[in-house]
């Protein structure tokens, strides 16, 4: 762990050395990215899990819907089931827009 810290401050007073101050800035830039891609990434695991949930959700549903086509079709209720598939697949594509919108703004 030490030998990437020492690696690290060698590189850095080298190239103090060589181009001067503006290595001070960006360092501290480097430096203040650590943080907000930890929360970022923090945020993009919430949502991988909620996302999981809600696909989860979905999944259950369309397969009671498949086990249960007879009774479905028998009783008229597949546009009642279909609607409700389809409210589950749209949380699960908002859950999934914005986890894709967080990473790429991580990138």
């Amino acid at each position: 762990v030490w030998d990437g810290l020492l690696q690290i401050c060698i590189y850095v007073a080298l190239l103090y050395k060589y181009l001067g101050p503006p290595v001070i800035w960006g360092v501290s830039v480097l430096l203040t990215t650590i943080p907000i891609n930890a929360m970022a990434l923090r945020v993009l695991n919430r949502l991988n899990g909620q996302e999981t949930e809600a696909k989860d959700a979905r999944m259950k549903k369309t397969t009671e819907s498949i086990g249960n086509m007879q009774l479905l079709k028998l009783q008229s209720w597949e546009n009642i089931f279909a609607k409700d598939v389809q409210n589950h697949r749209e949380e699960e594509l908002k859950l999934h827009t914005k986890r894709g919108a967080i990473r790429a703004l991580n990138q």
